[in-house]
C-alpha cells in the first residue's frame, strides 16, 4: 500500500470514527446509555472471537496446533483488567455524557484524549514533550474551557439544559481520561501481540461488567417493546464498523506508515462529528463553540503534527475506541 493510499485509508476510517458521536445519539434515542453499551460490546466481542477462530484456522501448523497466539494467564488478566477500564468504565462514561450533551460537543473532545495520553504518558514513561506540543495541550485546555463555559451563559436556551451540557461533556471527558489510562498502560502489550489479539481480550474482560447490565435491563423488564430499524443499526455499526473495521484498518496501515503520520487524520473526527451534529440532528451553532472549536483544531495541530511520534500504542486506541 503506497503513502497516498494510505492517508486515504485512514481519512476514510476517521470519517466513519467521526459519524459514530451522531450514530450515537441517534441510538440513545431508544436505547438507555448502559444498554447501549452492552449491546454494543456483546456484538463486538462475538464478532472478535470469531475474527479470531478464523485467523486461528488459518495458522495452525505442526508447531502450533491450535493456531491462536500464545498469550500468558498474566497478561490475558492485564489485558482484560484494562479492558474494565478502557471499554467497560469509559464506554459507560461516555454514554451517559453522550446522552447529556450533543454530538458536536463530544467529537471536539478528541483533545482531552491526546492530552489525557500525552500527561500521562509523560508522568508514566518519561517520554519528553516538545514546546510546541505543550502550547498545543494548553491551548486545548482553554478551547474546552470555553467551549463548556458557554454552555451556562444563557447561550444554549434553559439554565438547566446548560447545565445538563456541562455535565455531558464532563463525563465524556472522564470516559476519555480512562481510555488514556487503557492507552498508555497498554503500550507494552501492543507491542508483544496482534491487534485483533488485545482487542478480544480486553472486550471479553470488560463482559465482566456488561454482562450483568444487559441481563438486569432484561430481567426488570427495562429492554424496549419495539426497536427500530435505526437504532439497531447503530447498534450493529458501533460493534461491526466502528469497534472492529475501523481498527483493522488503522493498525495495519499505522504498522505501515508509522503512528505519527497516521495521526494526521484525526482532524476528520472532529470536523465530521461537528457537520453533522450541526446540520442533521440541527444542534445550536453558538459563539463559544466557534472559538472553542478553533481553539481546539489549533491544539490537534500542535500536538499531533508539530511534535514527534508518541508510540503506536497511543495513537493506535485513539477516540474511538469511546464511540469508535
Amino acid at each position: 500500500m503506497n503513502r497516498r493510499l494510505a492517508l486515504l485509508a485512514l481519512l476514510l476510517i476517521n470519517v466513519l470514527w467521526g459519524s459514530a458521536y451522531a450514530v450515537t445519539k441517534v441510538a440513545l434515542l431508544e436505547f438507555s446509555p448502559t444498554l447501549l453499551g452492552a449491546l454494543r460490546v456483546s456484538l463486538g466481542t462475538l464478532l472478535l472471537w470469531l475474527i479470531l477462530f478464523w485467523q486461528a484456522r488459518r495458522n495452525r501448523s505442526a508447531s502450533n496446533p491450535s493456531g491462536f497466539e500464545f498469550v500468558p494467564l498474566d497478561d490475558k488478566l492485564r489485558i482484560a483488567g484494562l479492558g474494565l477500564v478502557g471499554v467497560g468504565l469509559a464506554y459507560i462514561l461516555d454514554y451517559f455524557g453522550l446522552n447529556l450533551t450533543t454530538a458536536t460537543d463530544a467529537s471536539l473532545m478528541i483533545i482531552g484524549e491526546v492530552t489525557f495520553t500525552s500527561l500521562l504518558a509523560l508522568w508514566l514513561t518519561n517520554e519528553r514533550m516538545s514546546q510546541w506540543k505543550m502550547a498545543g495541550l494548553v491551548l486545548g485546555a482553554v478551547g474546552v474551557t470555553v467551549l463548556v463555559a458557554g454552555h451556562v451563559t444563557g447561550q444554549e436556551g434553559a439554565a438547566t439544559d446548560g447545565l445538563a451540557r456541562v455535565i455531558g461533556d464532563l463525563l465524556v471527558l472522564a470516559a476519555l481520561l480512562c481510555q488514556a489510562a487503557y492507552t498508555v498502560l497498554g503500550t507494552g502489550l501492543s507491542r508483544k501481540y496482534q491487534p485483533f489479539t488485545l482487542l478480544t481480550y480486553a472486550y471479553t474482560g470488560s463482559l465482566l461488567i456488561w454482562v450483568p447490565i444487559g441481563l438486569w435491563h432484561i430481567a426488570t423488564g427495562q429492554f424496549p417493546a419495539h426497536v427500530s430499524f435505526a437504532a439497531w443499526f447503530g447498534v450493529v455499526y458501533l460493534a461491526a464498523v466502528a469497534s472492529i473495521f475501523c481498527y483493522f484498518i488503522w493498525f495495519t496501515v499505522a504498522r505501515q506508515i508509522g503512528a505519527g503520520a497516521s495521526a494526521i487524520s484525526l482532524f476528520a473526527q472532529p470536523v465530521v462529528g461537528s457537520l453533522i451534529g450541526l446540520t442533521l440532528l440541527n444542534e445550536p451553532l453558538t459563539v463559544s463553540l466557534l472559538i472553542g472549536a478553533g481553539l481546539i483544531f489549533v491544539a490537534l495541530y500542535l500536538t499531533t503534527l508539530s511534535s514527534a511520534p508518541a508510540p503506536d500504542f497511543v495513537y493506535s486506541t485513539g477516540r474511538n475506541e469511546r464511540n469508535e
